[in-house]
């Protein structure tokens, strides 16, 4: 508890207004505007070994029908494998090889077994699809760490009570229901008008008129609004670090991690 007051004391002065608050530990994302709770939804954050960092950016534009250029990790210990395994991987998955100026690469052309645990040459881009790894919307927020909120096909994984899925990034449950409320122009985006977009299969992206501060945070305890008090498991090991520079710091004002 007293680590994370510690940790709300260096933010909590700054939460009003509008806000899209994403908590790594608890598995979830607010979103308040005009500093009233507007939306809610499970999230999908970074496995231990992929953590999904603590940072603050803001929410300036959408993109839907999102292509996916594999990231290099995923690309090396994920991909790369599957595809020298099963030569039709790539093709099933909507994926397509292209070099740096982006030129079609045949996949048949290629040499997997090269490529073992090492610097893979090309990029992958996967294509629109149901089946995209960033599902149908993709919220960009930049950042040093290049993460992002998005969309996934995988929407069993929500229902599990500890969430640390992902390579890094913030999948979300309810996107769609985000979209209408961050692109907040009921003439022209609606759930309906949304979904035709969507529809139609192709990449859409679309400038906010309302920009959201963004905030990624990391707490293992708080209160609900019924004042019940919550515990998360510590999937990171953050709190003892937290607690031991809270020991040695001879005035806790100056500890301050993360944000």
């Amino acid at each position: 508890m007293r680590v994370n007051l510690e940790r709300l004391r260096w933010v909590a002065q700054e939460l009003e207004g509008d806000y899209l608050l994403v908590d790594i530990a608890g598995f979830t994302a607010r979103l308040f505007l005009d500093g009233r709770e507007v939306w809610f939804s499970r999230t999908v954050v970074g496995r231990p070994y992929r953590r999904t960092p603590v940072f603050r950016a803001t929410l300036r534009d959408l993109v839907l029908n999102p292509t996916w250029s594999v990231p290099p990790t995923i690309l090396r210990e994920d991909v790369v494998p599957k595809a020298a395994r099963d030569p039709a991987f790539l093709e099933r998955s909507h994926m397509r090889i292209v070099d740096a100026r982006g030129k079609a690469i045949d996949a048949a052309s290629i040499d997997w077994s090269r490529y073992p645990g090492t610097r893979f040459p090309y990029q992958i881009v996967q294509a629109p699809s149901e089946d995209n790894a960033l599902g149908r919307i993709k919220f960009l927020l930049p950042n040093p760490y290049a993460v992002y909120l998005h969309d996934t096909p995988s929407q069993s994984l929500f229902e599990r009570a500890e969430r640390p899925f992902s390579s890094g990034c913030v999948r979300v449950q309810d996107a769609l229901k985000l979209a209408e409320l961050v692109l907040d122009d009921a003439s022209r985006w609606n759930p309906d008008s949304i979904a035709a977009v969507i529809a139609g299969g192709t990449l859409q992206n679309v400038t906010l008129k309302r920009k959201v501060p963004v905030l990624l945070a990391y707490w293992t305890a708080w209160v609900d609004s019924k004042g019940i008090m919550n515990f998360r498991r510590d999937i990171y090991g953050q709190d003892a670090k937290w607690g031991a520079a809270l020991d040695a710091a001879p005035d806790a004002s100056t500890v301050g991690f993360g944000i």
